[in-house]
């Protein structure tokens, strides 16, 4: 019984593990939607004798500079550059008859960075570094994000090639920026953003595509062309694949106004993790992420093996042998005495020449029966049953300078007030191609 009932708890024990573990993996994310918690938007607002003139809005990639915690994001330049010639642009388009002396000594520049509903403003000058080799720039945070993680970078120099499918990920503005008629209706510029721009995980964007070309050379920085498609306000977002993995920063959109053909542009990791390296900023490598669930599941397997083999010992263990219990002694049966008077009636001749098996049989009488044999002592030794289961000025400019990059500008009909979202109608690329857009 005791037997029984181990090799029973064992069973039920295995039972629970193998559920447990398929639950596990029917409830886990992918990589790649586990990605999308590395993911932040960016809000550039420019204001104007205290009220907000200009709003630009972008995406960021989350990086681990401290352990354990998320104190840096990284974009794309123009996402943040409020030097930027479109930027200053819009600023005097929004300003009529305000020289730009004026608008330099009121103007004022402030970036936040958006994650889950919660604001986190940066101080411009001391906060934003921007890179003057490529279309990059990062956000040292005062305070770590909550509920954000670290996006893990991979070399997109090494395991990447043409037709690999890529991820976009990212906060395109024509998803979700909500249209506001009149900025003045709210008491300050963080209500507004709260309201006008998501920034939870669920608003995110993902889109899917394939590789198209690599190690493109734009200016001297490597891109990576790709068919996930991407819009105004994806900049600086993330290009994963799918291991979740950063491959890329996603940057720019040309547009053949003609064919309504488009290209979409991601400046390569490779260039990031240099940028990052720069400015001894540390990051998530590839090789050196751990991961994520997986040990779980070898976790379960080794269990479960574990428990197969204590089923196994304890069903192969071997069984104590019988008892061997001789059987008793059988006596042997006398014939009763025969009647030497009388003869024998055997059914035929009596005399000499009467069978062995007529033998003791007085004639006329009816033989007695031989006395019972005792019989021999029988051992039951019971068996066991069962078996397993189975940034303007001087005063706002960035410390990093030079370089100059396309910046967002999307505009907006709200009562001259410009709401952009990284978008660009300047600059165009040499070639056939009608339109450049900065995401």
């Amino acid at each position: 019984m005791a037997m029984r009932s181990i090799r029973s708890t064992v069973a039920i024990l295995l039972a629970l593990m193998l559920a447990l573990c398929c639950q596990t993996s029917a409830c886990a994310e992918t990589p790649v939607q586990r990605s999308r918690n590395s993911v932040v938007r960016i809000a550039l607002v420019i204001c104007y004798d205290g009220r907000p003139v200009t709003v630009g809005t972008g995406t960021g990639i989350c990086i681990e500079e401290r352990s354990g915690e998320v104190s840096c994001v990284a974009t794309n330049r123009h996402v943040v550059d409020a030097m930027d010639e479109d930027t200053l642009a819009l600023l005097a388009e929004s300003l009529p008859g305000v020289g730009m002396e004026e608008i330099a000594r009121q103007v004022s520049v402030r970036v936040f960075v958006m994650a889950g509903g919660i604001l986190y403003e940066q101080d411009y000058d001391r906060d934003v570094i921007l890179s003057d080799r490529a279309d990059l720039a990062l956000i040292r945070l005062s305070a770590p994000i909550a509920g954000r993680s670290s996006a893990v970078l991979a070399d997109s120099s090494a395991g990447l090639d043409v037709t690999d499918t890529v991820y976009a990920i990212g906060y395109p503005g024509l998803a979700d920026l909500k249209v506001i008629e009149n900025w003045a209706d709210y008491a300050s510029v963080e209500a507004l953003l709260a309201d006008m721009a998501p920034s939870g995980i669920n608003d995110l964007t993902l889109t899917q595509g394939s590789v198209s070309r690599i190690h493109v050379n734009i200016g001297g920085v490597r891109f990576l062309q790709h068919e996930a498609n991407i819009s105004p306000g994806n900049s600086g977002g993330p290009l994963v694949n799918e291991a979740g993995q950063v491959v890329g920063v996603n940057t720019h959109l040309y547009v053949d106004a003609e064919t309504a053909s488009k290209i979409q542009m991601a400046i390569e990791s490779d260039e990031l993790i240099r940028f990052l390296e720069q400015n001894r900023i540390a990051y998530l490598s590839a090789k050196d992420a751990k991961g994520g669930t997986g040990w779980m599941y070898v976790l379960f397997a080794a269990a479960a093996f574990g428990v197969l083999v204590l089923l196994a010992f304890f069903s192969r263990r071997k069984r104590p042998a019988a008892a061997s219990v001789p059987a008793a002694s059988v006596p042997t049966p006398t014939p009763p005495p025969v009647s030497t008077g009388s003869p024998v009636s055997t059914g035929s001749a009596a005399g000499a020449g009467a069978s062995a098996a007529d033998f003791g049989k007085p004639a006329g009488k009816t033989a007695s029966p031989p006395p019972p044999v005792s019989p021999s002592v029988h051992v039951h030794m019971g068996k066991v049953s069962g078996k397993p289961s189975a940034a303007i000025t001087a005063s706002f400019a960035p410390k990093a300078s030079g370089g100059s990059a396309a910046a967002s500008t999307e505009e907006s009909s709200a009562v001259g007030v410009h709401v952009s979202s990284s978008f660009s109608k300047k600059k165009k690329p040499v070639g056939e191609w009608e339109e450049h857009v900065d995401l």
